[in-house]
């Protein structure tokens, strides 16, 4: 499934909307915080989805909601306004290559996503690059002297002579003004008339203004490469810093802040750095809550799973191996010698400088390298997106599941999780205990804990079990789902707050899809439900009352027992059959 917002002004004639063109971000960053949305096109894509669009390109024109189609477009806002609430105000880092910047179709859709993302409050860095527009510019002189190195990339970085600088320092001129004329575009003039106040006696009447301003300025700071291995780089250079408080002033009064490769020596030189240094170290140094990068064929080759653990990144980085994910071995499983490999390229990946040659030499697109540097170095999360993949960025950002061609990497938050073991009962026990010692039941003895192993799930670090789930599968509801209840979650009273919970049930929930379980319940005999309500899980009435639940188990019910419920919905097919824990549903 993939949708298209596409937001504009409300329309009560078939022509009101004509020859409107999709300005989102526009809109909503000129009203700061979303409160009203008045127009929504669900257009069908790859997959398709049950709305009307009426043009081939979901960003043509705007359609409005079909009436059949209002309860879907209002679900869509309840799902997405966490990711909206949670999101506004954080700072992202989006790198920008090369290869987008030479599709400028795709570029327009991704400038447009962009806009969105500010106009829902994100604090945005993009971060342009433009080797392949430097790359065109110069092949005539490449091939006219195949023996000098002026121009040519060697290992990480390119030889700029004058004569390459000059091209790097044009193209990335160009670059900055079209993506800053990209992002301009102000709002049609129709949806001001509506929707936007203006003074009696205005006879100007309405003006496109633009309600973003984008900025570029003297923020990173490098020094020259000079002389590597008899090979003078020229105008060459490693970001040494970035400056921090320039780019957060900027942020703070709401404009996008826009670097390219170009930093900026303490003599006052300009240097040809490479984009992934300025990004990566930008990204580092601004604490950014987000690493994003686009990326094209090179790492759409790799078919890298949705969610990619940080350990096992690393861990495949260095065996060479990064890719192969359909036999993945947990990072605390592998030998000694594959470790040592790990704390070898440790080096590559943090410190204060970057060494691309390095980088190089892993033999592995730069995009995720950089995805791995700054998870590495602090960063939470790093999402590799394919540029080719339309919406991919939005849907990652503002749905649970996200999309197929993007790669999350981050933190193992899974990690750990797994079925419970004979060794574990003892562990298990006491975490029961202290669960029936709050007044709850189990639908078993505590003498059987070992022979109920099969439904139990626990999550377990360094050899100590800090969390554990019991669940028990009831059969199908009178609509044939497969239900599965949830007798119990307890984290370890001295490692709450950590987010334990959220983890081990996120891991059971995809687990339980991969089964085909259509519904989770939750049939409590005491306390509250609170904690799981915050989570998705809804009130259903009285539990002996009701037929979502499999005849046998409402027999079992007290009078007074509550039933909460929570759907386990369908994704995208490439997602589904992924093992649970190697996608990612926060």
């Amino acid at each position: 499934m993939a949708l298209t917002l596409s937001f504009g002004t409300c329309s009560y004639g078939p022509n009101a909307l004509a020859g409107l063109t999709d300005v989102a971000g526009r809109r909503l960053h000129k009203m700061q915080i979303p409160r009203k949305i008045h127009s929504i096109n669900l257009c069908t894509r790859k997959r398709g989805y049950g709305a009307v669009c009426e043009s081939a390109s979901p960003r043509d024109s705007l359609g409005t909601v079909e009436v059949e189609n209002y309860s879907t477009f209002v679900r869509f806002l309840h799902l997405a306004s966490p990711y909206v609430v949670g999101h506004r105000n954080k700072r992202f880092v989006i790198m920008i290559p090369g290869e987008v910047m030479v599709d400028k179709e795709r570029l327009r859709g991704i400038l447009d996503d962009i806009l969105l993302l500010h106009g829902l409050g994100c604090k945005l860095v993009l971060v342009a690059g433009s080797r392949e527009l430097v790359d065109a510019e110069l092949s005539q002189e490449l091939t006219e002297d195949p023996n000098s190195n002026e121009g040519r990339m060697v290992g990480g970085y390119r030889v700029s002579g004058t004569a390459t600088m000059n091209v790097v320092l044009g193209e990335n001129g160009a670059a900055v003004n079209q993506i800053s004329a990209m992002l301009s575009k102000g709002p049609p003039i129709p949806m001001m008339r509506r929707h936007e106040k203006r003074e009696t006696g205005n006879v100007e009447g309405f003006k496109s203004i633009s309600t973003v301003k984008v900025v570029s300025g003297n923020f990173v700071a490098a020094k020259r490469r000079g002389v590597v291995h008899g090979i003078d780089f020229g105008w060459s250079g490693s970001v040494s810093h970035v400056h921090v408080e320039a780019i957060q002033s900027q942020l703070n009064d709401g404009n996008i802040v826009l670097l390219t490769c170009l930093g900026i020596s303490s003599i006052g030189e300009l240097l040809n750095c490479s984009v992934y240094d300025v990004a990566a170290k930008t990204a580092i140094e601004l604490s950014a809550d987000k690493f994003i990068c686009f990326t094209g064929k090179e790492v759409r080759d790799l078919n890298l799973p949705h969610y990619l653990p940080l350990e096992e990144a690393k861990m495949q980085i260095a065996s060479g191996t990064l890719g192969s994910c359909s036999n993945i071995v947990p990072y605390s499983s592998r030998d000694e010698g594959e470790r040592e490999a790990v704390s070898r390229i440790e080096p590559l990946l943090g410190g204060s400088m970057f060494d691309l040659d390095h980088w190089s030499d892993l033999n592995m697109p730069f995009e995720v390298i950089a995805g791995i540097s700054v998870c590495n170095n602090g960063i939470s999360r790093s999402h590799l997106v394919d540029f080719q993949e339309e919406g991919a960025l939005l849907l990652e950002m503002y749905s649970r599941d996200g999309i197929s061609g993007v790669c999350m990497i981050a933190s193992d938050i899974y990690q750990g999780i797994r079925p419970a073991r004979i060794d574990d009962i003892n562990q298990i026990s006491q975490l029961l205990d202290s669960f029936l010692n709050y007044g709850y039941d189990l639908p078993f003895d505590m003498t059987d804990v070992g022979s109920n192993l099969d439904r139990l799930m626990v999550l377990e670090r360094d050899g100590d079990v800090l969390a554990c789930a019991v669940y028990s599968v009831l059969g199908h509801g009178f609509d044939d789902k497969l239900v599965v209840e949830i007798n119990a979650l307890i984290v370890s009273e001295a490692h709450r707050n950590n987010g334990f919970g959220d983890s081990i049930l996120d891991y059971i929930e995809q687990d339980m899809r991969r089964k085909n379980v259509g519904l989770i319940v939750l049939v409590p005999n005491t306390g509250s439900c609170d904690w799981f309500v915050d989570r998705g899980f809804e009130y259903q009435g009285l539990a002996n009352q009701n037929p979502i639940l499999p005849e046998e188990r409402r027999k079992n019910c007290e009078g007074f027992a509550k039933l909460y419920s929570k759907s386990i919905v369908a994704i995208d097919s490439s997602l589904a059959d992924l093992p649970a824990g190697r996608r990612i549903g926060f």
